[in-house]
């Protein structure tokens, strides 16, 4: 099923890059006015009282500051955005993979009826892709750094660049177990009997 939440921008442009150029856009236009003013003013012959000079260097230190933090909220904004997509990516991936897989075995199911071979299909011995149970114990082996690094308390972001797998590979792979050990813990918990 199609996910429409994954669509971020309009025509293929990236909103979070988009609001980052603009933000930086606004940014500058009041870094420039605000230095016009100051050589506007310091054109006049008559410097301004020591009061005035002091509380408008305060006003932009305080303006300076406000840019700052919404620079460091866009960009963690941006950076969740993408983890997000690059989840999605990934899951995207492993559908399209099983898909494929699935499409195989019915043309390979499809020659052996239009040959009149005989051939023996077990039905459920598939997992699906989307089961905890469905990744193999390489795959564990291979994700064993990602759950160590987890463990010791760090970040999907500082996991990924440990590992060099993308932000949305170690989300993905971390939702993974946390529904697997989910899963297996609901099982071993006894159901009561009426």
């Amino acid at each position: 099923m199609f996910d429409s939440s994954a669509l971020v921008g309009v025509g293929g442009l990236d909103l979070g890059g988009v609001a980052l150029a603009v933000l930086a856009l606004c940014g500058l236009t009041i870094v420039m006015l605000s230095t016009r003013r100051r050589l506007n003013k310091s054109r006049t012959p008559v410097p301004p009282p020591m009061r005035e000079r002091i509380e408008s260097m305060q006003r932009e230190r305080v303006a300076t500051r406000d840019i700052e933090q919404i620079m460091l909220e866009l960009d963690e904004l941006s950076r969740q955005v993408h983890g997000r997509l690059d989840t999605k990516l990934a899951r995207l991936e492993v559908v399209i993979h099983d898909a494929d897989q699935r499409i195989a075995r019915l043309e390979q199911l499809e020659r052996a009826e239009a040959t009149g071979t005989r051939f023996e299909v077990t039905l459920g011995a598939e997992q699906p892709v989307d089961s905890p149970g469905g990744v193999s114990p390489t795959e564990d082996n291979r994700h064993a750094a990602v759950f160590e690094l987890a463990e010791q308390g760090l970040t999907s972001v500082g996991i990924a660049q440990r590992v060099g797998k993308t932000t949305g590979e170690v989300e993905l792979i971390l939702a993974l177990q946390r529904t697997k050990d989910s899963i297996e813990s609901a099982s071993r918990t006894p159901t009561p009997t009426a």
